[in-house]
């Protein structure tokens, strides 16, 4: 059984990775020589034009000048990975995330997958799905959900703010039960 994870594939959505993601990363890594994984390999998919709903004719849409720009975005991410002792690649796919990134775990034969979540709003949710939900089921391989920190003290502030007091109280409750 491994020791920790070697080949970690990154879902990225262009934004830069923060300080405590490249941490996670080091946390996950097999402990001992070296201490980070083998490979990351950072991947954008282009979501496929046929699941956007928009009444907007695509044919012909030039989607190179789109990758290209996305693919000059991640090689600036490799960059700031750039610390570890880590071979470090990139590419842009065009398809549904969840799917190419499933297929691409289990074709190229990573560990673990990584995706950051933002905390969207329900009604984006409801609209678009959830990439790391979708992840988790149909992914051959385990799948980490990193939140992203700057978001989610945004809506545990709001959630503060208009939640009543009486949703946080426990319809049961329990304080432990013992044997004695």
């Amino acid at each position: 059984m491994p020791t920790g994870y070697r080949r970690i594939l990154i879902g990225s959505d262009l934004s830069r990775f923060p300080a405590d993601i490249i941490e996670e990363i080091r946390k996950l890594a097999a402990h001992g020589d070296p201490i980070f994984p083998e490979e990351i390999h950072l991947a954008f998919v282009l979501e496929a034009l046929q699941d956007i709903p928009i009444d907007l004719p695509m044919a012909g849409l030039n989607l190179l000048p789109v990758a290209e720009e996305a693919l000059g975005r991640l090689n600036l991410i490799a960059r700031d990975l750039g610390s570890m002792p880590t071979r470090i690649s990139t590419g842009v796919y065009h398809g549904k995330a969840d799917k190419i990134l499933a297929s691409l775990a289990a074709v190229l034969k990573f560990d673990l997958i990584l995706v950051v979540s933002h905390g969207r709003p329900l009604i984006n949710r409801l609209m678009t799905g959830s990439l790391p939900g979708s992840l988790v089921h149909i992914s051959p391989v385990s799948v980490l959900v990193i939140k992203d920190q700057a978001r989610s003290e945004e809506l545990s502030r709001s959630l503060r703010a208009h939640l009543p007091a009486e949703v946080l109280k426990p319809l049961a409750q329990s304080n432990g039960v013992t044997d004695k």
